[in-house]
Protein backbone atom coordinates (compact mmCIF):
# COMPACT_ATOMS: atom_id res chain seq x y z
CA UNK A 1 0.00 0.00 0.00
CA UNK A 2 1.24 3.63 -0.85
CA UNK A 3 1.93 5.96 1.93
CA UNK A 4 -0.20 9.26 1.77
CA UNK A 5 2.21 12.73 1.81
CA UNK A 6 0.82 14.93 3.88
CA UNK A 7 2.13 18.27 3.58
CA UNK A 8 2.27 21.29 5.88
CA UNK A 9 -1.29 23.69 6.95
CA UNK A 10 -1.48 26.93 4.60
CA UNK A 11 0.22 28.83 7.75
CA UNK A 12 2.92 26.24 8.14
CA UNK A 13 3.20 26.21 4.60
CA UNK A 14 3.75 29.92 4.22
CA UNK A 15 6.27 30.29 7.39
CA UNK A 16 8.23 27.51 6.07
CA UNK A 17 8.45 29.10 2.76
CA UNK A 18 8.97 32.41 3.65
CA UNK A 19 11.50 31.58 6.48
CA UNK A 20 13.43 29.33 3.62
CA UNK A 21 13.83 31.60 1.17
CA UNK A 22 14.66 34.55 4.05
CA UNK A 23 17.63 32.67 4.69
CA UNK A 24 18.53 31.30 1.34
CA UNK A 25 18.29 35.14 -0.08
CA UNK A 26 20.88 35.74 2.67
CA UNK A 27 22.90 32.72 1.63
CA UNK A 28 23.02 34.65 -2.14
CA UNK A 29 22.98 37.62 -1.55
CA UNK A 30 25.80 38.17 1.13
CA UNK A 31 28.57 35.32 0.55
CA UNK A 32 30.67 34.25 3.46
CA UNK A 33 27.62 35.19 5.96
CA UNK A 34 26.35 31.58 6.55
CA UNK A 35 28.43 28.67 7.11
CA UNK A 36 26.61 26.34 4.64
CA UNK A 37 23.45 27.05 2.65
CA UNK A 38 19.90 26.41 4.52
CA UNK A 39 18.87 22.83 4.21
CA UNK A 40 16.32 22.41 1.37
CA UNK A 41 12.68 21.60 2.92
CA UNK A 42 12.38 18.55 2.07
CA UNK A 43 8.60 18.24 2.52
CA UNK A 44 7.43 20.41 0.22
CA UNK A 45 6.04 19.93 -3.22
CA UNK A 46 9.27 20.10 -6.07
CA UNK A 47 7.56 23.11 -8.14
CA UNK A 48 7.28 24.96 -4.96
CA UNK A 49 10.90 24.09 -4.06
CA UNK A 50 12.03 24.74 -7.88
CA UNK A 51 9.73 28.67 -7.51
CA UNK A 52 11.19 29.21 -4.10
CA UNK A 53 14.79 28.93 -5.78
CA UNK A 54 13.78 30.65 -9.14
CA UNK A 55 12.72 33.87 -6.83
CA UNK A 56 15.49 33.88 -4.36
CA UNK A 57 17.84 33.85 -7.70
CA UNK A 58 16.23 36.69 -8.93
CA UNK A 59 15.72 39.00 -6.13
CA UNK A 60 19.32 37.99 -5.46
CA UNK A 61 20.26 39.27 -9.08
CA UNK A 62 18.15 42.21 -8.19
CA UNK A 63 19.81 43.45 -5.16
CA UNK A 64 23.14 43.47 -6.81
CA UNK A 65 21.88 45.32 -9.65
CA UNK A 66 20.09 48.09 -7.36
CA UNK A 67 20.13 52.28 -8.34
CA UNK A 68 20.30 54.25 -5.07
CA UNK A 69 18.82 58.34 -5.38
CA UNK A 70 16.03 58.32 -7.42
CA UNK A 71 14.17 61.50 -6.84
CA UNK A 72 10.82 60.14 -6.43
CA UNK A 73 8.53 63.70 -6.55
CA UNK A 74 10.35 64.18 -9.73
CA UNK A 75 9.67 61.38 -10.82
CA UNK A 76 6.22 61.20 -10.25
CA UNK A 77 6.26 64.58 -11.83
CA UNK A 78 7.50 63.43 -14.62
CA UNK A 79 5.52 60.63 -15.73
CA UNK A 80 2.28 61.00 -17.79
CA UNK A 81 -0.46 59.05 -17.08
CA UNK A 82 -0.72 55.59 -19.36
CA UNK A 83 1.75 56.87 -21.93
CA UNK A 84 1.92 54.54 -24.81
CA UNK A 85 4.77 53.78 -26.98
CA UNK A 86 8.78 53.72 -26.37
CA UNK A 87 10.85 56.44 -27.12
CA UNK A 88 14.45 55.38 -26.96
CA UNK A 89 16.10 59.13 -27.03
CA UNK A 90 13.14 60.68 -24.72
CA UNK A 91 13.58 57.73 -22.13
CA UNK A 92 17.71 58.73 -21.93
CA UNK A 93 16.63 62.14 -20.93
CA UNK A 94 14.29 61.23 -18.69
CA UNK A 95 16.13 58.47 -16.71
CA UNK A 96 19.30 60.93 -16.89
CA UNK A 97 17.26 64.17 -15.04
CA UNK A 98 15.83 61.20 -12.46
CA UNK A 99 19.08 60.00 -11.63
CA UNK A 100 21.97 60.96 -13.02
CA UNK A 101 23.63 57.95 -11.73
CA UNK A 102 21.17 55.28 -12.97
CA UNK A 103 21.89 54.51 -16.76
CA UNK A 104 20.47 52.60 -19.65
CA UNK A 105 17.57 50.32 -20.49
CA UNK A 106 16.15 48.30 -17.30
CA UNK A 107 16.25 44.65 -19.04
CA UNK A 108 16.98 42.85 -16.19
CA UNK A 109 15.76 42.32 -12.39
CA UNK A 110 16.48 45.34 -10.75
CA UNK A 111 15.53 47.40 -8.03
CA UNK A 112 15.39 51.13 -8.12
CA UNK A 113 15.80 52.91 -4.72
CA UNK A 114 14.24 56.59 -3.88
CA UNK A 115 15.53 58.87 -0.73
CA UNK A 116 15.89 56.83 2.26
CA UNK A 117 16.58 53.53 0.71
CA UNK A 118 12.52 53.44 -0.11
CA UNK A 119 12.06 50.88 -2.92
CA UNK A 120 10.44 52.96 -5.75
CA UNK A 121 10.10 49.89 -8.33
CA UNK A 122 11.21 46.79 -8.31
CA UNK A 123 11.80 44.43 -11.70
CA UNK A 124 11.52 41.28 -11.34
CA UNK A 125 11.25 39.15 -15.02
CA UNK A 126 11.03 35.47 -14.69
CA UNK A 127 11.06 35.62 -10.50
CA UNK A 128 7.88 33.75 -10.71
CA UNK A 129 8.59 30.07 -12.21
CA UNK A 130 5.88 29.08 -15.13
CA UNK A 131 3.94 26.49 -12.69
CA UNK A 132 3.90 28.97 -10.29
CA UNK A 133 1.79 31.58 -12.49
CA UNK A 134 -2.04 31.18 -12.33
CA UNK A 135 -3.31 31.07 -15.87
CA UNK A 136 -0.23 30.19 -17.74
Amino acid sequence: MASLVSFPTNNELSHQVSSYMRRRFYFLACPGSMPTAPPIPLDLPVDLSIGMHQMAATLVTAYHNRNTGVDLVRLSESLAAMEPGTNVEREKVFVMKISPAFSGLVDKPTIILGEGGTVALWYLPGALAQPMQVGS
